[in-house]
């Protein structure tokens, strides 16, 4: 076991040949670590694993169903946070398309039956501009009898 401890020597920060604060942290939890690597590193030598004081714990149905729980908590929150990937996303995209589809359809006969309307105020516009050109040039008749009649009458009276 004193090669676990040499193991993790090349990780240590050191400064002017001295163990900085990182490494004498490091080396704490490598020492509570080869104490737990060495209780575990016994578990499949020994013959009755769920007798062992040390693994007496693991094998109880408390421990399982807990530890179970904690591993569908784990998961349900992992898959929560993850966005779907992309292969599994094809039924969302497929909905938005239809989505965009009927509002292009929607958007298409709003348009034309603007145009529609459109066109009709169009055609009434001219139709109400050639009416008012007709009467223009009615009144424009008008106009040229009433002076010529005006005319006539100023002459009728000069006589």
């Amino acid at each position: 076991m004193t090669s676990l401890r040499k193991w993790p020597m090349p990780f240590k920060i050191r400064r002017n040949g001295k163990i900085g604060l990182v490494g004498r942290k490091f080396d704490f939890s490598v020492g509570v670590c080869t104490k737990v690597l060495r209780v575990l590193a016994a578990l499949p030598f020994s013959k009755n694993p769920d007798q062992h004081p040390s693994f007496k714990l693991y094998f109880s149905k408390d421990w399982a169903d807990a530890f179970f729980v904690t591993l569908h908590n784990f998961f349900s929150t992992l898959f929560a946070c993850l966005p779907l990937p992309a292969l599994l996303n094809f039924e969302a995209e497929h909905q938005k398309m239809q989505v965009l589809s009927t509002e292009n359809q929607h958007l298409h006969m709003h348009l034309a039956t603007t145009r529609q309307a459109l066109a009709e105020a169009e055609s009434t516009v001219q139709r109400l501009e050639g009416k008012l050109a007709q009467q223009e040039a009615k009144l424009a008749q008008q106009e040229a009898k009433l002076a010529h009649q005006v005319a006539n009458q100023a002459a009728i009276k000069r006589r």
